[in-house]
């Protein structure tokens, strides 16, 4: 099926987006020294099933600017909401990969309203553990300093660690080649992982949204970057976060089986009327709270 590729200047920046298919809106958000053809795999496969796929490179990555800003997560999901606004997408689900998942957690601040499903596959923010990897390239000068000439090599170098699909890995390295990439990803990386791990959990922004949509985890038995073990926990403390375990994947079930995952992944964005999770109960929070956001949730959409 057909790609219609697009360039949009968000808060100006310049990012780089793809739309395949027609119907109800998934945005795709992909995780760190990625793109948007992480999900050539199964773009084609919700095509097919009824589904307006939209799949944005996020700033420092792919087709997209490099502007000199700090990169936090705050400001990567104000600007991927801006881009949702400016792109005139209303009603949608949300599909995020890795640094992508978070990404797509912190969107519940803005947009809670307007996402049907909130599908995280092997996100960040939901424990402490990553990849050796990960944490080398939050040491702080080396990387700003030497990154840029170690990125491409890095990227072969530990190209299988994540057991995906790598027919995209030399353009996929030389689109990352581009001035400002390593400065990107560097702080990217240190706003949310430090040396010992990852310093951002999922539960220290979602008291800030005014509910949390319904959300599905899907994890890989096998992922070597960011351990199931994880997934495990926070789907035991979130009532309603619903976790579907791949025991042959690694970090990318959507690569590993792409029709097995776009089936899990249909089956969870085709329940209708599904309530918004419940967090687990602190302070200042109560029942009632959850009651009147969900039932706002299930009236429709609502402008921030």
């Amino acid at each position: 099926m057909r790609s219609h590729t697009h360039l949009t200047t968000v808060s100006g920046v310049e990012l780089h987006w793809e739309e395949t298919g027609s119907g109800p809106t998934v945005v795709l958000v992909h995780g760190l020294t990625d793109w948007h053809r992480t999900w050539a795999p199964i773009t084609s496969l919700l095509a097919e099933r009824g589904y307006r796929v939209v799949a944005v490179d996020l700033p420092g990555h792919g087709f997209s600017a490099r502007p000199d800003v700090d990169y936090t997560l705050d400001w990567n999901a104000k600007l991927l909401g801006a881009f949702i606004d400016a792109v005139g997408i209303d009603r949608f689900s949300v599909v995020g990969h890795s640094y992508g998942g978070g990404l797509a957690q912190m969107l519940s601040l803005t947009h809670a309203s307007r996402i049907d499903h909130l599908a995280l596959i092997a996100p960040g923010g939901f424990g402490k553990e990553v990849n050796l990897a990960v944490r080398l390239v939050s040491v702080p000068w080396v990387w700003p300093l030497f990154g840029q000439s170690w990125l491409v090599p890095l990227m072969y170098a530990t190209a299988p660690l994540g057991g995906r699909d790598n027919t995209d890995l030399a353009d996929r390295a030389k689109a990352n080649s581009r001035p400002g990439t390593a400065r990107a990803l560097s702080r990217t990386v240190r706003d949310v992982v430090r040396f010992r791990g990852q310093v951002r959990h999922f539960l220290d922004r979602a008291y800030d949204a005014p509910f949390v949509p319904p959300m599905t985890v899907f994890w890989g038995d096998r992922d070597q970057v960011l351990p199931v073990s994880q997934a495990q926990r926070v789907c035991e403390e979130v009532v309603g976060a619903r976790l579907v375990r791949f025991p042959d994947a690694g970090h990318y079930p959507h690569h590993d089986d792409p029709e097995a995952f776009t089936t899990a992944l249909v089956d969870a964005l085709n329940v209708r009327d599904a309530a918004p999770v419940t967090l687990p109960a602190r302070a200042g929070t109560s029942g009632a709270d959850v009651g009147n956001a969900a039932a706002q949730h299930l009236r429709g959409p609502v402008r921030e």
